[in-house]
């Protein structure tokens, strides 16, 4: 993966609303700066097309350069999309993200009828394509890193389709819009007012915009069933996966997101929200915006492996309880049929059957304890499918104590970690079982 440049944002993971002050964060390079060029494997744009209940939404995937599968940002747009965020799309995919960004029925000349419940349909729809092996593929994307991220009632869209679809990385959302929040403001105006600010806030959306509803009436579905669309009932869903939350300072209360974060607080969740000095659309906030996300997804893209780090240090640990008990049945099943071990000396033992008769020695052996490998460090591939494990290593034997470093491959088979290779280097020996 390309997503470089992991740099200091100042952001809290809290189970409360927190706001980023200064100092600033670091500005990534892709906000700025264009990718050295790969002439073999070069960015690419795709036209896509997706169907959903019946009707094809149109749509892009921005890929970046390299050879890939990329991980993949769906980016979904507000009502009616007067702002799609192409230059975080573009700036998204300076840093090695591809980009999915589509047009729900109705809009932007996708087929169908344009209406809330669609949008929320077809974010499910636009989520469950992307992951399908065979898109993804065509796409050369890797459907287990997706995250979801949407702006307004595209931010509505990816918080109700966090408890179903495809498993995401994690939710990205920039000044999500609440209904309920908003009919609450409009519901004391006159209809004049109550359509006078609906031109004013989405301007006039029939004029080739969306099919189906005029902005006085989806100000009237607002008041008359703004609940059905509550922000605030993402909050358990969203609560189990990475979580950025942007608003605006200048925005109304209705895409600040002020309820979700009290039920996030309920649910003790951790997220991050960041404040930005700017309108609904972050007019004057965009290079803030890219930075902000971009920080925070280099952040999360390595966070969401501390699972499969914890599981390898578990196994270890395993591995040298079974050692000390020498216990050879317990000790084996860590390592792949054909894992590869290397000593110092030279020596090495290649599959089950020469461990198992390497071990079998040792805990035959009188004078030997037990081995004690200790890990400092595990690094998960940008896949999630290998890890390296360094560290330092221990023998005990009867008056005799050696050790130094070592470094072990595994890879993730079947949803377990097993050990393809392990390299020991011996670095130290006191006692008088010591060799050369």
């Amino acid at each position: 993966m390309h997503v470089r440049n992991i740099a200091l944002i100042t952001m809290i993971l809290l189970s409360g609303r927190a706001i980023a002050q200064a100092p600033a964060p670091t500005v990534p390079s892709a906000i700025y700066a264009d990718p050295t060029p790969d002439l073999a494997h070069p960015a690419s744009t795709l036209a896509i097309e997706i169907t959903s209940h019946g009707s094809v939404m149109n749509g892009m995937v921005y890929r970046p350069s390299g050879t890939g599968p990329f991980p993949l940002v769906v980016l979904m747009h507000g009502l009616p999309g007067n702002e799609q965020n192409l230059d975080l799309a573009q700036a998204l995919r300076r840093a090695g993200w591809a980009v999915m960004t589509f047009h729900y029925r109705g809009s932007w000349g996708s087929e169908g009828q344009f209406s809330i419940d669609h949008v929320i349909e077809d974010a499910n729809v636009a989520l469950t394509h992307s992951a399908d092996p065979q898109v993804a593929k065509a796409w050369n994307i890797d459907p287990m890193r997706i995250v979801v991220m949407g702006h307004s009632m595209g931010g509505l869209a990816a918080a109700l389709t966090a408890g179903a679809g495809p498993k995401r990385v994690a939710t990205v959302l920039l000044a999500p819009w609440d209904p309920t929040t908003l009919a609450t403001l409009l519901r004391p105006l006159t209809r004049r007012q109550r359509n006078a600010q609906a031109m004013a806030r989405w301007g006039n959306v029939t004029s080739g915009r969306l099919r189906g509803l005029s902005s006085p009436q989806i100000a009237a579905q607002i008041v008359d069933h703004g609940e059905r669309w509550r922000l605030a009932d993402a909050a358990q869903s969203l609560s189990e996966q990475p979580l950025l939350i942007v608003t605006a300072q200048r925005d109304l209360p209705s895409s600040q997101a002020g309820p979700l974060m009290t039920a996030l607080r309920a649910a003790g969740a951790k997220y991050t929200a960041v404040e930005i000095a700017s309108d609904h659309v972050f007019d004057d906030g965009r290079v803030e915006l890219e930075t902000t996300v971009i920080n925070w997804l280099n952040v999360a893209s390595i966070s969401q492996f501390q699972g499969d780090v914890a599981a390898i240090k578990a196994a270890r640990a395993a591995s040298n309880r079974a050692i000390a008990a020498h216990d050879l049945i317990s000790f084996l099943p860590m390592f792949t049929d054909d894992a590869v071990f290397t000593w110092s000396n030279g020596s090495h033992a290649i599959g089950e059957k020469d461990l198992a008769s390497f071990f079998a020695r040792d805990f035959a052996d009188p004078k030997f304890n037990r081995y004690v490998r200790s890990p400092s460090t595990v690094s998960i591939s940008d896949r999630g499918i290998r890890a390296s494990e360094q560290g330092t290593w221990v023998a005990l034997k009867k008056d005799t104590q050696y050790g130094g470093n070592y470094l072990a491959h595994w890879m993730k088979l079947a949803d377990r970690w097993r050990v393809v290779g392990e390299v020991y280097v011996k670095l130290y020996c006191s006692g008088p079982l010591c060799t050369p």
